[in-house]
């Protein structure tokens, strides 16, 4: 009997073996790992751009705004994602001011999109509304700058890009100021230019590209008094990247003299 129990034992150990042995042979072969040189780089694509509207009706609030599809899935998601946090911040605004004191009138915001479409870039102006009840609505800017890989543009990337790092914050401040001061004339002292010109990341995050030309929007309130409405710079290359001045010109010139 114990002869008996033994061979058990040893035919059930060489089952398990066995078994082992076929699981290891059927088990497919790790894949090789990619090295970054095999990877294949991302395709530039032209944006197509179509519109739709997100609504949302609430007991006490409407919203409806405009923005973009395009043919590219990243550019999709970061433009969805713009707009859900649009919607979150105005309903979170409006659960803390409360009922409205005018019940025959909503609490709204509208929201509308400009696209401004170039050889190397896309941009998306989003212009958005917001009435809670005051003397006017509110206006504010946003805008969505894309390379033709669907990655945000910043504005550093573009003064880089476009000037090579001649055109700085404190060359488009100052072009700023002068224009906005000209073209306000007298009036350009009742408002805030000096600070909303200030370079500083914050008052140009809001531009868009058209042709040769860089765009800075200042929205109502940056610059001065809403009776101001919304402004504009336009940075033309000249504006840019000045000539030479005449002192340099002639410097250079005299050195070239002298060495002949």
């Amino acid at each position: 009997m114990r002869r008996n129990k033994t061979w058990i034992v040893v035919l059930i150990i060489a089952l398990i073996l066995i078994g082992l042995n076929v699981w290891v042979f059927v088990q497919p072969e790790p894949e090789a790992p990619v090295s970054p040189e095999e990877v294949p780089a991302a395709t530039p694509i032209e944006l197509t751009v179509a519109s739709s509207t997100k609504t949302v009706q609430g007991g006490t609030y409407g919203i409806s705004l405009d923005f973009p599809v395009t043919n590219s899935e990243s550019v999709n998601q970061q433009v969805l994602a713009y707009i859900d946090e649009t919607v979150q911040a105005f309903e979170a605004n409006v659960e803390e001011m409360g009922p409205s004191l005018f019940p025959d009138r909503q609490y709204t915001m509208f929201g509308t999109f400009e696209t401004h479409q170039g050889a190397t870039y896309t941009t998306f102006v989003f212009l958005t509304s917001v009435d809670t009840g005051g003397a006017h609505p509110n206006h504010t800017y946003t805008t969505y700058t894309f390379d033709a890989y669907g990655n945000v543009v910043t504005l550093a990337d573009v003064l880089q890009a476009r000037y090579g790092g001649a055109l700085t914050l404190d060359g488009l401040s100052q072009i700023a100021r002068a224009q906005l001061e000209t073209e306000l004339g007298e009036d350009a002292a009742y408002g805030w230019i000096a600070t909303g010109t200030e370079p500083t990341i914050e008052n140009y995050q809001d531009f868009y590209l058209t042709g040769d030309d860089l765009v800075i929007l200042f929205e109502p309130y940056a610059v001065g008094p809403y009776a101001w409405s919304a402004r504009m710079v336009r940075v033309t290359p000249e504006l840019a990247l000045p000539p030479q001045t005449e002192t340099a010109t002639t410097t250079a010139s005299t050195t070239s003299e002298t060495q002949d």
